[in-house]
């Protein structure tokens, strides 16, 4: 699917934004920067809006002038294209809309509002110093939490929807949504956000527990990825879905993939579903090294392996558009 050829973002509305969003503009920012890859170009346009309602302006403006949206969180599980995002917009929630509310605690309930920028690191830390469980599972996977809820990150038998009471989001004409979890039609990697959803806030349902024991899970949560991932090296996470009864890493390995490079992109010797980078490396490297790795499996195994990571730019679907039918 694409977007087809569109313009460039005009030069006025890029103007009349800085006007109006003093300090949340920004122009030619390099992305590679902002992902854990560290690959891809810049984007031409790139919005941190400091509060839900600056948000809500900005997406009515880019309404106005038809020019699609794309989402970045944390950059955990995203390869940008080394053409980078120029005619749509890149809004980051990250850098300003990283709150967390004050907890609602009821008996052995405990009910915790984030914003949808708030990076995991920082909520886990939260709930471990407040003695908060049933996010531990959660610890050393990056990202944010708008960007766990859509992907519905887990590990180790446990998924975020798990812990969710509902996800709050704003659509690309700037309006407020509220989505009960049972509205979710939530999955492996697939958090059921309807399309064309921004995640500005999580509602969570958590437990009281003990810091020390609580910090003790991380920790060993911790320790087994570090064990099995490589850690430290520039990646966008796991590469591929692992499929009904299989696991992608036992397919990429078996199928012998692992040490296969393409440029500066390599197939982990560590883990096979995860591909690292190497100063000099493209997004081109990563897409090339991805295709070659499914061919094989599929010859291999006559299995097609689907890619959990996510191809950001302008000619991929993510891109909000004003074409997108009625929410």
């Amino acid at each position: 699917m694409s977007l087809g050829r569109r313009p460039p973002i005009s030069e006025k509305l890029i103007a009349d934004l800085s006007r109006e969003f003093a300090g949340q503009v920004r122009e030619r920012v390099p992305l590679a920067e902002r992902t854990w890859i560290r690959v891809g170009g810049e984007a031409r346009l790139y919005l941190t809006p400091t509060d839900v309602e600056s948000l809500r302006r900005m997406l009515r403006r880019l309404h106005e002038w038809t020019v699609p949206v794309l989402p970045l969180g944390a950059g955990a599980n995203v390869v940008v294209v080394d053409a980078g995002v120029s005619t749509s917009a890149v809004i980051s929630l990250v850098e300003y809309m990283g709150k967390i509310a004050d907890p609602v605690v009821h008996g052995s309930k405990v009910q915790l509002q984030v914003d949808g920028g708030t990076r995991l690191s920082s909520l886990l830390d939260y709930c471990r110093r407040h003695g908060f469980s049933g996010l531990e599972f959660l610890a050393g996977i990056p990202g944010s939490a708008g960007g766990a809820a859509v992907m519905n990150a887990g590990a180790f038998g446990r998924e975020l929807s798990d812990a969710l009471n509902r996800v709050v989001t704003c659509d690309v004409r700037g309006e407020v949504h509220s989505w009960p979890r049972q509205q979710l039609d939530s999955g492996y990697r697939c958090g059921g956000v309807p399309a064309g959803q921004l995640v500005i806030g999580l509602d969570l349902r958590l437990e009281p527990g003990d810091p020390e024991k609580i910090e003790q899970q991380m920790a060993e949560y911790r320790r087994l990825r570090r064990q099995k991932q490589p850690y430290g090296l520039p990646s966008a996470g796991s590469v591929f879905k692992n499929p009904p009864g299989d696991f992608a890493g036992r397919l990429v390995d078996a199928a012998g993939c692992r040490g296969w490079r393409c440029g500066g992109a390599v197939v982990s010797m560590k883990h096979a579903n995860f591909i690292t980078t190497e100063p000099g490396a493209t997004a081109a490297d990563v897409f090339a090294l991805i295709d070659r790795v499914r061919e094989q499996v599929r010859k291999t195994f006559s299995l097609e392996l689907e890619e959990e990571i996510i191809r950001l730019g302008d000619e991929y679907p993510l891109a909000w558009t004003t074409e997108d039918k009625e929410l």
